[in-house]
């Protein structure tokens, strides 16, 4: 008798019991008996961890050109505009975009982090297209206001042209009418040359930038030119 005169089932309980046992025992069981292994898991575990620290301080250099993606920049250069700037202002919005240009060129092309190789190329390109997008939108804001100038000044000139050029009668109202277009030449005169020297450091403000948005500005400025040498 294999099982030495005990009853079956006792024998099937006892091995049911001893395997049982062992299949309970976990992966996680032995490698916790294993000090080797769990050393090499935290080692491991403190690597990863310290790799995503240093990932998530290298994407924060990103952080401060957020605003170029996530402004409305139609709506940000539209509020700057009804905002009456002064050159002053245009200077220095365009020089903080240049600014910004700078620091991203500056940036590497490629990182090494830990066992991982970052490439920023195509990333820096992509931050330079819309730093020049930015410019471009404030020049566009500054060459509207060259043209709105201009053309106040082209108005003003014709009609202080036409009317003296327009033969006169000896009436007292053509006479009181004459006095006033002669006062509001003198005033113009005064007006013309500081409006036209502001025209043209916004122009000289857009070359300076590499625009080239302001042909039509610079025509215009020489017809008031024109036109205020025969007024006068």
């Amino acid at each position: 008798d294999a099982t030495g005169g005990a009853p079956m089932s006792a024998f099937l309980s006892d091995t049911h019991a001893t395997f049982g046992e062992a299949t309970l025992t976990s992966c996680f069981d032995e490698v916790s008996r294993n000090s080797e292994i769990v050393k090499g898991a935290l080692l491991l575990t403190g690597s990863i961890f310290a790799l995503r620290n240093q990932l998530f301080d290298f994407c924060s250099v990103f952080n401060r050109y957020q605003f170029l993606f996530q402004v409305d920049r139609k709506r940000i250069t539209a509020d700057f505009a009804r905002s009456s700037p002064q050159l002053i202002d245009f200077e220095n919005e365009l020089r903080a975009f240049d600014e910004l240009a700078r620091d991203v060129s500056l940036l590497p092309d490629v990182c090494t982090i830990g066992s991982l190789q970052i490439e920023t190329e195509s990333m820096k390109q992509t931050l330079t297209a819309e730093i020049a997008a930015w410019k471009t939108a404030y020049c566009a804001v500054l060459c509207t206001h060259a043209d709105q100038l201009v053309e106040e000044l082209l108005v003003t000139a014709e009609t202080l042209y036409i009317r003296f050029v327009t033969p006169m009668s000896d009436t007292v109202q053509d006479v009181s009418e004459e006095l006033m277009y002669l006062s509001k030449a003198r005033d113009f005169e005064w007006v013309v040359d500081a409006q036209v020297q502001r025209i043209e450091a916004e122009i000289s403000l857009l070359d300076v930038h590499g625009q080239r948005l302001h042909h039509d500005v610079i025509d215009k400025v020489m017809d008031v030119r024109s036109r205020w040498r025969k007024v006068k």
